[in-house]
């Protein structure tokens, strides 16, 4: 991918503020359910309902 490694959970952060709150890529947090902890990220982007695709990207 084009970004990353975040070399601070601050820089992760600041990625995540600017890149996962919209609706395309729409992330979603991943979270184990064996200790409820977050484990990583996925999106669905690329969303075109009107021709009925969606692309599944940013597994993290």
């Amino acid at each position: 991918m084009a970004y990353g490694p975040f070399p601070t959970l601050a820089s992760y952060r600041e990625w995540m503020r600017t890149t996962c709150l919209s609706d395309d890529p729409l992330f979603f947090a991943i979270i184990d359910l064996a200790d409820g902890q977050p484990a990583g990220v996925a999106s669905y982007l690329r969303i075109a309902p009107a021709s009925g695709s969606i692309e599944v990207g940013h597994i993290h």
